[in-house]
């Protein structure tokens, strides 16, 4: 993680990694998962943004600039819970055409998709993944 990411961004946004949204009137709203930023920002202005940042030995606590967070990628709303993915599977064919995806979360609950948007969004959100290519 270097600095760029904060002022770009960047910051994962998961259930380890979470953002305090704060407010001009003094609510504060805690976001897990881009989607639910997508909502705090819709709600009203965001004062701050502080990314919170778990350490082995220390927590960490990082001020996000609002703008760059606006202009971020969300994913489709029926897969809010990707940001917390503890693996993610991208399959292709053997022509290398785009066939499914699924993730596991941290409870062991599998989810499966066929959405090319979803494909889109765990890309340009640097979500790592794993390729497999089936053979029929």
């Amino acid at each position: 993680m270097i600095k760029r990411d904060f002022e770009t961004g960047g910051f994962p946004i998961n259930r380890r990694a979470p953002i305090l949204c704060l407010t001009g009137d003094g609510n504060i709203f805690i976001v897990y998962n881009r989607f639910d930023l997508r909502v705090a920002l819709n709600r009203g202005p965001i004062v701050k943004m502080l990314g919170i940042w778990p350490g082995k030995y220390n927590t960490d606590c990082y001020v996000l600039k609002t703008e760059a967070y606006m202009k971020v990628p969300f994913p489709p709303a029926d897969y809010a819970d990707i940001d917390s993915a503890e693996e993610v599977v991208v399959f292709y064919d053997k022509d290398e055409k785009f066939v499914r995806l699924w993730y596991r979360d941290s409870a062991a609950v599998v989810t499966e998709s066929r959405s090319l948007d979803l494909l889109d969004y765990i890309k340009v959100a640097g979500i790592k993944h794993r390729v497999t290519y089936e053979s029929e």
